[in-house]
């Protein structure tokens, strides 16, 4: 390695984010915290855009982060653009982005898309000069921050994590393919949205039977996703904060669908997921999810509250027997 190239690792590089969200926020933070000192973000979605307003730009700030009015200015003031956008934005943020890049920047695609997606996000980044990265986060980012693990791959891949280690950003390569990082993904995502479509069925069950979840919850669910969970964090974590993100979920299980399709896999739970998700996202669970104060049990009957008032009577011979 060269003294420039040298010089070009020691120096922390700048970033951006295209899109600010959840992922944007604790990606961003995490990385302030470890000694990234320009972050920069671009928002335009439905409900912040430039000019934003004082309190997101406060909200961005405590990321470390400061707000750009245009992906032009975005690009001018980041080395490396990570797209937090969503599932159906991702290859029109690539697209906008493209015109502003060129070498060697860095282009890292976090969002949750089948590998086809990817590849259409990649060929106009990749036309302008710039590398394209493969990325895959594992798990929710709101735990882990930037150290949740994040599989890459790309021709760049590994280029991409050499410099982002000194950050503690927890990469891992998978291979040189756009799209193989995609694909891990999409199959983890039929099995982690399958658990938590299944827990919504097996947890409104049980309070439609009566049953007191802080008693038996361990009875009625003795699935266990990771190591120690019981019900009760299972509950908070695919329930409590899924419930806020169900329509996007739904969303990114049409690109999970897409990926077991082309691979010739006749994916009727996956299917049944997607139609799972979509159902309960139109219940508007998301303000008794707010702030997270309210537990599995409260979810699971505000869901039975809104399935009832669209379909009255649909209670069942056991509604309301205690246990």
């Amino acid at each position: 390695m060269d003294r420039r190239a040298h010089a070009h690792m020691a120096t922390p590089p700048r970033i951006g984010y295209i899109g600010f969200g959840e992922v944007g926020y604790h990606h961003a933070r995490g990385l302030s915290q470890d000694g990234i000192r320009n972050i920069v973000a671009f928002v335009d979605g439905p409900r912040h855009r430039p000019p934003y307003a004082a309190s997101f730009r406060r909200h961005a700030a405590q990321a470390g982060a400061r707000l750009v009015d245009t992906i032009a200015a975005l690009s001018a003031e980041s080395d490396i653009v990570f797209s937090a956008v969503t599932t159906d934005s991702a290859v029109e943020a690539a697209q906008r982005a493209a015109p502003f890049l060129s070498a060697p920047q860095m282009y890292v695609d976090l969002n949750s898309c089948a590998p086809d997606r990817k590849a259409a996000a990649a060929a106009p980044v990749l036309q302008a000069g710039a590398q394209f990265i493969d990325a895959a986060l594992m798990g929710a980012v709101v735990y882990g921050g930037h150290r949740q693990p994040l599989y890459v791959s790309g021709p760049a891949a590994a280029s991409f994590a050499e410099r982002m280690a000194p950050y503690n950003l927890a990469a891992v390569v998978v291979d040189e393919r756009i799209g193989t990082a995609s694909v891990l993904k999409m199959i983890r995502s039929v099995g982690t949205k399958g658990y938590s479509a299944l827990l919504w069925e097996v947890g409104m069950a049980a309070r439609r039977a009566g049953i007191d979840l802080e008693r038996f919850g361990d009875i009625v669910w003795p699935l266990r996703l990771g190591s120690g969970n019981t019900f009760d964090t299972a509950a908070d974590y695919f329930i409590v904060q899924g419930a806020q993100h169900l329509a996007r979920r739904a969303k990114e299980m049409g690109d999970s669908l897409a990926t077991m399709t082309g691979l010739g896999i006749d994916a009727v739970m996956t299917s049944t997921t997607r139609q799972v998700l979509e159902r309960l996202g139109e219940l508007d669970l998301q303000r008794t999810a707010a702030g997270g104060t309210a537990g599995g049990s409260a979810l699971f009957d505000a869901a039975l509250a809104a399935t009832d008032a669209r379909d009255p009577g649909r209670g069942g011979a056991l509604h309301g027997r205690p246990l």
